[in-house]
């Protein structure tokens, strides 16, 4: 069985919040009072901000997290509307006048963080003799209310379909409510109607948390499915980096075997592919070529470990005299797991054989914070 954590709430910092000091940004700009601006705005000596030219902008535009234009909107608009893909994937673009007096979120102003940079800037430019104004018009902001792709984005959850936002983001801005349950601890309010139920995966315990067929929802879980719930119209998936892998398998294993192994586990576990964190072995695998094909394709952290790291693992686990003589270790696949979250976690399956491989998976307990 998969495991079930009850919602709690307990105090935890956010980590994985939008920090523009570290984030590349590119600053464009025509005319000299812009340029003069643009040398102000980045004599903050802010990281890896630094001054582009619009024949660059094609190659800015994919490889900076955020485009700063020092020009007229309309402009801007010309120039990246070419370039312009999904939410998920460009650029936070920001245009400022050149007097300094507005700085205006015009692209990814939630996913791609161009709201928090806008009202970076209007503060940096901001002084005795200036007022400058971030300009923000994104709805969930203007109405005050929580926007998930946003808690997505802090928390670093995956959104199985960004077509559901706008449902959960609709509902809240109408001041209809919109039903919620976190597989995890989450600390804090949501802004706007939010009801936060327990989660569970049980169908008796889901019939007693007044889950509505009316109300659309955002489910937060590494679980794939939960059949226990009733439908809802609508249903936002927002997927946690919470699943651990440890994989022992001989040598030159055959990748495409490997990956469906994993596949056929976490369907056999109902567990969502999107919540592979991460691929954990023993430190003589790392040429493995099967071990690097699997966390490419599962997009996905891997990391390798020697004995004297996966000892203090062994304790909980089973471990082989045979194993500890061929690797220097009792066991490999769970410690590595359980060494790879460095943290509370939850050993799901402790180890699974098949064909020369071995399988352990481990869920890390995920901490919240409602914004």
């Amino acid at each position: 069985m998969t495991a079930i954590f009850p919602t709690a709430i307990v105090k935890v910092k956010r980590n994985n919040m939008f920090d523009w000091s570290k984030k590349r940004v590119a600053v464009f700009a025509l005319t000299p009072q812009g340029k003069e601006l643009r040398d102000e705005l980045l004599e903050g000596g802010t990281g890896q901000w630094e001054t582009a030219e619009l024949a660059d902008l094609t190659t800015a535009f994919h490889t900076y997290d955020g485009l700063v234009f020092i020009m007229a909107t309309g402009i801007v608009v010309r120039y990246i509307a070419s370039l312009i893909k999904h939410k998920s994937e460009d650029p936070a673009v920001i245009v400022l006048d050149q007097q300094g007096h507005f700085a205006i979120s015009l692209l990814s102003g939630h996913m791609g963080g161009a709201n928090l940079l806008a009202r970076m800037i209007a503060v940096r430019l901001s002084n005795k003799f200036r007022l400058c104004q971030a300009v923000i018009t994104t709805a969930t902001d203007v109405a005050e209310v929580t926007a998930f792709d946003v808690f997505a984005r802090d928390h670093d959850l995956l959104i199985e379909d960004t077509a559901e936002i706008k449902y959960i983001s609709a509902d809240l801005i109408a001041n209809r409510c919109v039903q919620v349950t976190i597989d995890g601890r989450l600390t804090g309010s949501f802004r706007g109607p939010v009801e936060v139920l327990p989660f569970s995966e049980s169908r008796e315990l889901n019939s007693e948390f007044n889950w509505s067929r009316d109300l659309n929802r955002v489910v937060v879980s590494s679980t794939k499915d939960l059949p226990s719930l009733p439908s809802a119209p609508h249903c936002l998936w927002l997927r946690p980096k919470d699943i651990f892998l440890g994989i022992g398998c001989k040598r030159n294993t055959e990748p495409e075997q490997l990956i469906e192994y994993i596949k056929m586990k976490l369907a056999e576990y109902n567990i969502s592919e999107l919540s592979i964190a991460c691929i954990a072995s023993h430190s003589v695998k790392r040429t493995e070529l099967a071990l690097q094909r699997a966390a490419k394709y599962f997009k996905c952290d891997l990391k390798f470990y020697d004995p004297i790291d996966l000892e203090p693992f062994c304790e909980s686990v089973e471990c082989s005299d045979f194993v500890r003589q061929t690797v220097g270790v009792g066991a490999v696949s769970a410690p590595a797991a359980l060494c790879a979250v460095g943290g509370h976690s939850e050993l799901i399956v402790e180890k699974i054989r098949h064909n020369g491989m071995t399988l352990s998976i481990v869920k890390k307990e995920m901490h919240y914070t409602a914004c």
